[in-house]
């Protein structure tokens, strides 16, 4: 059992960011994350998650009716899907040699590689997103203008949120300060679920 806890795995992270790198923190006066608003109800609120990110990422945190710029996070597992994995296994056959040996005849064993043969086997796979955007609140009518869109995107073995939050928002702050519609890859570890 030990063991099996200290193999925690890893699955890719594909993050792509808007055409604008998110603001520098020192050119930014403050920032308040506003909770997604879910019409189901059903999503849990990672706020805080956020808000630790921002802050570690050098953002001040402020309250609503004073912040400058706003944060958003949206997530979503999607629908699981089954897919099919198939790897090769070596075989092998065991060929005896007999020799002389001192005078004496031995015999010897050894395994030889003969060929593969392929295995499959049913994984379920969940894809995963989180999404962050940063924006200045319009004034009187206008609409508020995104300054930053940044989303990151997996699918594993993993379809639990509480897991996933994290590694997914480190992977997508590992990148806010780069510019460009780029893709970029990550490998994050996540915890069995």
């Amino acid at each position: 059992m030990a063991l099996a806890a200290a193999c925690t795995p890893s699955q890719q992270v594909t993050v792509t960011g808007s055409n604008a790198a998110a603001p520098a923190p020192s050119a930014v006066e403050s920032v308040a994350v506003v909770p997604s608003e879910n019409a189901d109800g059903t999503s849990k609120d990672y706020s805080a998650q956020l808000e630790s990110r921002l802050r570690a990422a050098g953002y001040r945190l402020a309250p609503r009716t004073e912040a400058t710029l706003f944060a958003t996070l949206d997530h979503d597992v999607g629908e699981p899907r089954t897919e099919i994995v198939e790897f090769e296994v070596p075989e092998y056959r065991t060929e005896e040699r007999i020799e002389r040996v001192n005078g004496q005849f031995v015999t010897f064993y050894e395994d030889v590689l003969y060929g593969y043969r392929t295995e499959t086997y049913e994984e379920t796979v969940y894809p995963a997103h989180v999404e962050v955007s940063i924006y200045r609140a319009g004034s009187g009518a206008a609409p508020p203008e995104t300054v930053y869109r940044g989303r990151a995107r997996t699918e594993g073995r993993c379809g639990d949120m509480d897991h996933l939050i994290g590694p997914l928002l480190d992977a997508l702050f590992a990148d806010l300060s780069r510019s460009g519609d780029t893709v970029h890859e990550h490998r994050v570890k996540v915890e069995d679920c």
